[in-house]
C-alpha cells in the first residue's frame, strides 16, 4: 500500500478514534475512551508496521 494511501486511512482512524474518546469520555465513561484510544493507535501501528499481503505469483518475481 502506498504511503499516500497509509497516512490517508491512519488520520481517519485517528480522528474516529479520538471522537469516540470525546463522546465516551464527555458522557462519563472513561474506561471505554481509554480503549477506543488504544485500539485506534493500535490499527495505526498495524497499518505501518505489518507487510502488505502479495499473491504467490508476485512473490517469486
Amino acid at each position: 500500500m502506498m504511503a499516500k494511501i497509509k497516512s490517508v486511512i491512519s488520520i481517519l482512524v485517528l480522528a474516529v478514534a479520538c471522537g469516540i474518546a470525546a463522546y465516551d469520555y464527555r458522557i462519563g465513561l472513561i474506561a471505554p475512551a481509554l480503549v477506543s484510544v488504544g485500539v485506534g493507535l493500535f490499527v495505526v501501528f498495524a497499518i505501518w508496521v505489518f507487510p502488505d499481503v502479495k499473491p504467490k505469483s508476485q512473490v517469486n518475481k
